[in-house]
């Protein structure tokens, strides 16, 4: 994949997210903050999907996001005072599922997913796995990603997330504008539990 486009959408993803978590941490009440972040996790997904296509050791990158995953955790607990797993657990067991060469292995990852409290849960999983298959046919995962996006917007019965569906026209059909700055893979990593300890300490010192 092309990297101005992966940099492009990690960007996008990013700034998504974050606004997401200011309105969830600092103004519960302006919808409009969580609409904004609606299109975050679908292009994480994506961008996951393509990890597991293009890394040199799957093994490396489930285990790097896993580190990642724990890492965060007690951040986004005090940030979002939940007991819920971060995102990242939900990524991790999608890489599992879709490497695994056993299948009672992948059944075992995705009931896990079902069983335990994780961000997007079974959802995100296939997702992932939606982006992952159809990968080099564009239409097919517009289809099917795009289904799925609206599905879950009828199974949570949340109206605003039907703004995720951006998402994958932002993914698919919006050409990556010249980036100048090149950002570090390393970048994308720490970002995530950083600015959640930042949330998490503003829960706890009230700034």
């Amino acid at each position: 994949m092309d990297k101005k486009k992966s940099d492009f959408l990690k960007l996008i993803a990013l700034f998504s997210m974050t606004v997401d978590h200011i309105g969830a941490v600092y103004f519960p009440d302006l919808l409009i903050l969580r609409m904004i972040g609606r299109i975050a996790f679908p292009i994480f997904a994506y961008q996951i999907a393509i990890g597991i296509i293009f890394t040199r050791s799957v093994k490396s990158y489930s285990r790097r996001v896993l580190f990642f995953a724990v890492l965060a955790q007690i951040p986004y607990m005090i940030a979002f005072q939940t007991l819920t797993f971060n995102v990242l657990f939900t990524f991790y067991l999608s890489i599992k599922t879709i490497s695994s060469k056993n299948l009672f292995h992948k059944g075992l990852f995705i009931i896990l997913a079902s069983i335990l409290n994780i961000e997007y849960g079974i959802y995100g999983i296939l997702l992932v796995i939606i982006f992952y298959k159809t990968y080099g046919n564009n239409k097919l995962s517009i289809i099917i990603g795009g289904l799925w996006v609206i599905l879950y917007v009828f199974k949570i019965d949340v109206s605003y997330q039907l703004i995720s569906i951006l998402s994958i026209v932002i993914i698919f059909l919006i050409p990556a504008p010249k980036l100048k700055m090149r950002l570090s893979r390393s970048f994308f990593y720490w970002y995530y539990p950083i600015h959640l300890l930042i949330f998490s300490l503003k829960r706890i010192f009230g700034f």
